[in-house]
């Protein structure tokens, strides 16, 4: 007799009021079937992300990376539950307002937090003017 863990595969699409549908799309969820999408707001939030103010501009937020610093624009998001098993990867699509881009919207990218630093996980292409996307490999 084999015993396991039953997986599955999907898409979600989670409404975010103000910000817009972010669609999750995973080839092998384990376990934490209640996958969910918070906002970080909080100053404290924000310092455990290592996400500090920056003193350009009021308001500019800074996350740095391979030490490059990157501005975050929009929200900074939360997907869990903490306890989520994925067996593969996770797709996500966020998307973003364009009229805060500086620059092009190719430099527009997804980091994500490991829980020590940050990584870049933009999949190509880059953003096109209305979301990005970028995928987490368990």
């Amino acid at each position: 007799m084999k015993v396991g863990l039953a997986t599955h595969s999907g898409n979600r699409t989670i409404s975010i009021p103000g910000e817009g549908n972010i669609t999750l799309s995973f080839a092998s969820l384990v376990s934490g079937d209640n996958l969910q999408i918070s906002v970080i707001k909080t100053p404290s939030e924000l310092g455990a992300l290592n996400i500090t103010s920056g003193t350009s501009q009021i308001g500019e937020m800074l996350a740095t990376l391979n030490e490059t610093r990157y501005s975050v624009i929009g929200t900074v998001f939360n997907i869990g539950p903490a306890d989520i098993r994925l067996n593969g990867t996770l797709t996500v699509s966020i998307p973003y307002n364009t009229s805060l881009v500086t620059g092009e919207d190719s430099q527009v990218r997804m980091l994500h937090f490991t829980g020590t630093a940050w990584e870049d996980v933009t999949t190509l292409p880059p953003a096109n003017g209305h979301s990005v996307t970028g995928t987490f490999i368990s």
